[in-house]
């Protein structure tokens, strides 16, 4: 999603009832049929220590190159090999025949040194403890100050509040007072510093310890039980993060040398920029899609030219001229995947084939996609001199089950930031990513009750042989081979596949120990069948995914229909004098404001549902103009 930043600012205050998580209603699993011994047997929670961590390993590599050996030519064990090396898929799942065309055709594969690229990648997945990261709760231009919001991680709910740096940053707590258990993000920021509940008054500090209860003396002694459960909380370059890990009771988290570049995934350090800086421009939305949806479709380039029918994907996906490498490996412990292809034009009108696009690639700079774990994508473009000159930044963050917020920001040069600030405001890019994201978004829901179905049924599986075993795990897989969840129900075939394929065997390992998620898998065990499609409405809700948790957009929509009510008064007033008055001016004037109402109606619209399926339909005709020259391209035989 290849776009330009820049910033406005609007001053909003959010309404209260806008709290930022994400809006949409959870989806319904159903026919989870595990008997109550099963289900027992998956632990209710994921806390922190539960993951051992391994030995940290070197960066290993999986290249989709052309399936040729050194002599030119393959065998068909060879091209078995490697097709198995990509796709791992069930036993005859492929056959020769296939196996032997992918490999003649130079379709996406792992080499040997890919084969155990994709084993340590489902180590490194085993390795995470999802508690142990930082996750983006927020920009913090969307979180104002002093005002405590509720934030959903993993089906938990945070009452988080920015606080002035002189109170020590933000602050972030379970969102329930021990004491009647109400929500603290209804509460307050007192002058000290403590978020005050709104039910009885009582107040907790950074670490959770109560430090007032109004109804006992100010000297009275409080016991730990009165702590509220307090979390890390972090800001930095314009994003709140929280790590889901509780701390001591009454005890704030120390930052002295805290280094943020080293510690949360998805940031860079000074140097690591090369000279690009953050853009004003940023964007949240909830989606009701789980979050390992959402990641695969932000690392995917081949779904550009057909989903949002533009080719400005194109040159970080892959093709048998232009293959993707593919690296595994580690930064600061993280897992890291990365894909790397030469930037020139591979499905567009201006690709090259043969001698003539092996000459455009040599000198082309590369174009990368890099996922790092747990939930952070970026994608680079580089000049020819090999000078970073883009850089977008994408979280998929796993607020529950079938859930997540997406998030994203870009760097560009400062010449180009600054411009872009002076261009683009950012409720204006807001709008037209709404519409960016409308295109593919339903798209991406229909997968969810195919993909949680099968997710539902490997959970069940490996608890009946837990329990024929009389096993005592806890259903997390941290003990067990991986199951090859995301190759039982996608197939991976394109050249570009080849980073979604070494991603998915990260997802199948990490996944399934998620917290709460396995208890929420099997919590939705109603009856009526297999997960529920979503409706088009609610997939596509920019007013409660959006605009409600976004202040600049919320500003915008009420200014614009303040603008279009007041037009509308004054052209029916106008139009009335001029039709008893017969003073064409004054009808004029009335045609005139007609005009601004409608455009500011327009407006408003834009940050409510609007992509219905016409809109859809309007927007795919335009793929068959697009894709016209690929239709000459010799056609695949199925064996």
């Amino acid at each position: 999603m290849q776009h330009s930043m820049q910033q406005v600012t609007l001053q909003n205050q959010m309404p209260r009832s806008a709290t930022i998580t994400s809006a949409a209603p959870r989806p319904a699993i159903s026919s989870l049929k595990s008997n109550k011994h099963a289900a027992s047997a998956i632990a209710p929670r994921q806390h922190l220590g539960d993951v051992a961590p391994r030995q940290k390993r070197g960066s290993v590599s999986a290249t989709a190159a052309p399936n040729a050996s050194s002599s030119g030519s393959m065998t068909l064990e060879r091209g078995m090999e490697q097709l198995h090396e990509i796709t791992h898929e069930p036993e005859a799942a492929i056959n020769q025949e296939s196996a032997a065309e992918l490999g003649s055709s130079g379709s996406s594969k792992e080499t040997g040194r890919g084969a155990r690229a994709a084993s340590s990648v489902e180590e490194l997945g085993r390795d995470l403890n999802w508690r142990s990261e930082w996750f983006p709760a927020g920009f913090s231009k969307d979180m104002p100050e002093g005002q405590p919001m509720k934030v959903t991680l993993f089906d938990e709910d945070y009452a988080v509040v920015q606080r002035p740096a002189s109170q020590g940053g933000p602050l972030a707590l379970i969102d329930r007072c021990p004491h009647r258990a109400a929500a603290l993000s209804q509460g307050v920021l007192t002058p000290g510093g403590n978020l005050q509940c709104a039910y009885h008054g009582w107040q907790f500090d950074a670490g959770g310890a109560c430090k007032s209860i109004p109804q006992l003396p100010a000297e009275a002694s409080l016991p730990k039980s009165t702590c509220a459960t307090a979390f890390p909380a972090y800001e930095h370059e314009g994003v709140v993060f929280i790590k889901p890990t509780p701390l001591p009771r009454g005890q704030a988290y120390d930052f002295t040398n805290f280094d943020p570049a080293k510690e949360i995934h998805g940031v860079r350090g000074e140097d690591e920029m090369e000279g690009l800086v953050w853009s004003g421009i940023q964007f949240t939305r909830d989606f009701p899609i789980d979050y390992t949806l959402l990641l695969e479709n932000v690392a995917d380039p081949d779904h550009g030219m057909f989903a949002h029918q533009s080719t400005q994907f194109d040159k970080h996906a892959a093709s048998t001229e232009h293959p993707m490498k593919v690296e595994a490996g580690r930064r600061l412990g993280r897992a890291t995947i990365t894909s790397s292809t030469p930037a020139v034009s591979k499905l567009g009108k201006t690709r090259k084939t043969g001698s003539q696009g092996a000459e455009e690639a040599k000198d082309a700079p590369p174009a990368t996609i890099t996922f790092e774990a747990p939930c952070h994508v970026n994608w680079t473009r580089r000049t020819p001199d090999g000078k970073a000159s883009s850089y977008i930044a994408f979280w998929a963050v796993p607020t529950g089950l079938g859930r997540c917020r997406f998030m994203t920001r870009s760097a560009a040069t400062p010449k180009g930031a600054k411009l872009g600030k002076l261009l683009m405001r950012r409720w204006l890019f807001s709008m037209f990513l709404n519409s960016f994201l409308d295109q593919d978004s339903f798209l991406v829901a229909s997968q969810q009750k195919h993909v949680l179905a099968e997710e539902a049924q490997v959970l069940r599986e490996q608890l009946a042989k837990e329990h024929d075993s009389k096993g005592s795990g806890d259903g997390s897989g941290s003990d067990k081979a991986v199951a090859p969840l995301r190759r039982r129900v996608f197939n991976y075939r394109a050249p570009s596949d080849a980073l979604l394929a070494l991603l998915g065997r990260w997802e199948d390992a990490a996944v399934p120990r998620i917290p709460n998620r396995n208890d929420a898998l099997l919590s939705y065990d109603t009856g009526d069948g297999i997960l529920q499609p979503l409706e088009r409405k609610v997939v596509l809700d920019r007013w409660t995914q959006h605009t409600l948790i976004t202040p600049e957009s919320l500003t915008a929509h009420n200014r614009a229909a303040v603008i279009r009510n007041v037009c509308i008064a004054l052209s029916a007033l106008a139009a009335g004098f001029a039709t008893a008055q017969l003073y064409w001016p004054l009808g004029v004037a009335s045609a005139g404001l007609a005009v601004v109402a409608a455009v500011c109606n327009r407006l408003v619209a834009a940050f409510h549902y609007v992509y219905d399926e016409k809109a859809s339909q309007k927007d795919l005709a335009r793929i068959a103009p697009l894709t016209a020259h690929l239709q000459a391209s010799p056609a695949l035989h199925t064996h």
